[in-house]
């Protein structure tokens, strides 16, 4: 499977909820759907706007920070500030709580899946010469975390934005269900080859099956483009080779 887009040390996909898809088979039955199908979900219009609003509010909340002065009078200790830990821990769950809380809707669980995968990690506050056996954060450290921050921000912009994922396979006309790793109630199948538009992305797995050859059944990972093609090819039952599918983008 191809990655699509790094960041951190992930890579990025899409939520096929149930969404039309455009067939090229011209009539015939459609498989019979799994009961209960998943709603489509389409992603919010202003949910990237909104992580870029944060990424704004990022200076204004440092500065909100509580500092500490070093009490030592001598050497380069003197003079020197650090921010307290416990402003920086609360500043910085407010933040998370803050992005996990615009991805709360149901239908938004790949984005924040791999949101929560993503959010930059809070350092361990120290133990300095300066400041003895207070923990605190240093400028740098701060600095540091709140770059991550911005370039998360970034990141979250670009993954709320809609993406299309197009779903082909040799031979054609099989059928396929692509949904969210964590789904109980399966899309309905599509025939081959289908386009899905306005999709989340996230982490998503992908079944493909066509009588008289293996169906495939596996995670594609977390795909980030805007157009994204999962291409398959299915193996006859009577080989030994498995059917595979690999994300291009």
């Amino acid at each position: 499977m191809a990655r699509t887009q790094r960041f951190g040390g992930a890579l990025v996909v899409l939520t096929l909820g149930g969404m039309a898809c455009h067939s090229t088979r011209a009539q015939g039955p459609l498989p019979q759907s799994p009961p209960q199908p998943e709603q489509p979900s389409t992603p919010d219009s202003e949910l990237s706007k909104s992580f870029q609003e944060l990424e704004q509010q990022l200076t204004k909340r440092r500065q909100g920070l509580s500092e500490s002065m070093s009490a030592g009078l001598q050497g380069g200790c003197r003079g020197t500030t650090a921010y307290t830990r416990r402003s920086v821990e609360k500043t910085y769950k407010e933040i998370q709580a803050e992005v996990l809380q615009k991805v709360s809707d149901p239908a938004a669980a790949p984005l924040r899946e791999l949101l929560e995968k993503e959010f930059p990690p809070l350092p361990e506050a120290k133990i300095t010469e300066c400041f003895g056996a207070t923990r605190v954060y240093e400028r740098d450290d701060v600095s540091s975390l709140w770059t991550k921050l911005a370039e998360f921000f970034g990141f979250a912009a670009r993954a709320a934005n809609p993406m299309t994922v197009t779903v082909s396979t040799i031979p054609a006309e099989a059928t396929a269900q692509v949904y969210p790793t964590a789904s109980v109630n399966l899309p309905a199948p599509k025939w081959t080859e289908c386009s899905f538009d306005r999709l989340y992305r996230g982490v998503y797995r992908m079944k493909v099956s066509k009588d008289g050859y293996k169906p495939f059944d596996q995670e594609l990972g977390v795909l980030a483009a805007d157009a994204v093609t999962v291409h398959c090819v299915l193996a006859a039952e009577d080989t030994r080779e498995p059917s595979r599918c690999a994300v291009k983008e």
